[in-house]
């Protein structure tokens, strides 16, 4: 005689087996895209922060230049000057220089210099976790400055202004990434 039909077994998956199996397929498929994205805005910002780094020595190694053939008067005029120029080459993400921001047309993460402003901008492309500055900017601001020691009786003793002590890139505002 033969086996009744409740004890044969099934060669294959059942619908409800399948449909569970896609499901948390999807659901690792989900996780996995958004840890992507998390990493691709995490790699972002390090490359952001690693070249404001590479100015800032750039910054240095152009002041020790200036140190070095005797033209520090010339440093007040750096804040004025776009620090890509310092670098031999510039990123691949770097837009130029413009009379205010780049138009439209121009891809969304990268840097210009905005020559009205004298200010270095990076602007935030994957801003998940990127918090906008006071005026609601996805962008990271920067702007050379001259750096004044000032006392009160050196003042004084002067006529004219005190020539600056160094020269920095500074953030313009502080922004909060992750």
């Amino acid at each position: 005689m033969g086996e009744p039909a409740v004890w044969r077994k099934s060669a294959g998956a059942t619908l409800l087996e399948f449909a569970l199996m896609i499901s948390v397929l999807g659901v690792l498929v989900f996780i996995l895209l958004d840890r992507m994205t998390y990493y691709q805005e995490w790699v972002e910002k390090a490359n952001m922060e690693y070249t404001a780094a590479t100015l800032k020595s750039a910054l240095r190694m152009e002041l020790a230049t200036l140190m070095v053939e005797g033209r520090m008067r010339e440093m007040p005029a750096m804040e004025k000057q776009n620090p890509m120029t310092w670098l031999e080459q510039k990123p691949a993400n770097y837009l130029g220089e413009f009379d205010g921001a780049p138009p439209d047309t121009q891809p969304r993460d990268g840097w210009y210099y905005d020559r009205s402003a004298w200010v270095l901008v990076y602007r935030v492309n994957r801003g998940r976790y990127f918090v906008p500055d006071s005026r609601g900017r996805r962008e990271v601001r920067f702007s050379v400055m001259a750096i004044y020691d000032k006392s009160p009786d050196d003042m004084k003793l002067r006529a004219s202004p005190m020539p600056p002590s160094g020269i920095k890139l500074s953030l313009i505002e502080a922004y909060k990434w992750f």
